[in-house]
């Protein structure tokens, strides 16, 4: 394991914090944790880095985190009698699976978000945004991160590419997360009935994929999208372009509930076969016009849905 960066710890007492039900304060205590400019290898065959940050990956499998920084805060009703705990965290940098041959990972310019309690509800930090130091001053500036969310959630996201084996290349901005407060819904079709549900949302955007032989990236970027031209470098396969789409998957609260909810928007750009004889190709063309023409369809039926289940999938 290696690591390197800037480092700041601090602590404040009697803080006044607001609940997520924007009724409840609470007076806390806070412990908060910052790092920032952080690189750190864990793995095998290491260090990945050196004291300079160089980078020696020659040996070296395992997960590397670049430029990373973040703002993490632990806090601490200061009533003895109040046994909950909550915590915050947001970070940015990098993150790669480096050393197996065959598979490339990484998140470009990843983010994520924690804002949670060890029960009931969070806290909403947009009433009282904190701030977490991440380093020392200089210049007479300490950079640092601003805790803001308004609601309890754990969310991931950033730009991803993947290539397996040169066969499957998939790049695109992608995110993922989950509510940590309960959301009331209403039902479609009984508008009076209302649910409080747990969600998990995935959505996706500007994603390019390809799905064949030879190495579609022609540009030799690393990451395949648009500006490449997989033909014209000897690749063969399946392409799509300006994916999107954003999935909710919902669960009742109420543990005696075993319903599911669902809900899926996706359109594509683009849905093609590369380097292929002229024949497939003039197929390929009427499977795009159907593509075209049902990707509509798909939508506006989806969206009506979620509108009548009061929900909006972020993209």
């Amino acid at each position: 394991m290696f690591l390197s960066g800037q480092f700041a710890f601090s602590q404040a007492s009697d803080e006044q914090v607001t609940l997520t039900d924007h009724v409840t304060t609470k007076d806390v205590n806070v412990l908060k944790i910052g790092a920032s400019g952080v690189d750190a290898f864990v793995g095998v065959g290491g260090p990945y880095f050196d004291t300079n940050g160089g980078v020696h990956p020659d040996g070296a499998m395992g997960f590397v985190l670049h430029d990373l920084e973040f703002g993490l805060a632990l806090l601490k009703p200061t009533s003895a009698a109040d046994t909950t705990s909550y915590y915050a965290f947001k970070a940015s940098g990098s993150v790669a699976i480096v050393g197996i041959t065959g598979i490339t990972l990484r998140a470009d310019h990843l983010g994520v978000e924690v804002n949670g309690a060890s029960s009931g509800r969070a806290i909403d930090f947009s009433v009282a945004p904190l701030t977490i130091p991440t380093g020392p001053e200089e210049g007479g500036v300490t950079p640092n991160v601003v805790l803001d969310s308004a609601s309890g959630v754990m969310r991931a996201f950033g730009d991803v590419t993947l290539v397996i084996d040169n066969f499957v290349y998939v790049s695109g901005s992608f995110s993922f997360s989950s509510l940590t407060d309960p959301v009331s819904v209403h039902l479609a079709g009984a508008p009076s009935t209302t649910k409080m549900v747990n969600i998990l949302t995935v959505g996706a955007e500007n994603v390019h994929a390809f799905v064949g032989i030879g190495d579609p990236d022609s540009n030799g970027d690393g990451v395949f999208n648009a500006s490449d031209n997989p033909a014209a470098h000897g690749a063969i396969g399946v392409v799509i372009h300006d994916l999107d789409f954003g999935l909710a998957l919902l669960k009742p609260v109420d543990s005696t509930d075993h319903t599911s909810y669902y809900a899926l928007v996706a359109s594509a750009g683009q849905i093609s076969l590369v380097g292929v004889p002229s024949v497939l190709d003039r197929s390929t063309e009427v499977l795009q016009q159907k593509v075209d023409k049902g990707m509509p369809a798909l939508r506006l039926a989806v969206e009506r849905s979620m509108r009548d289940a009061g929900l909006e999938v972020p993209r």
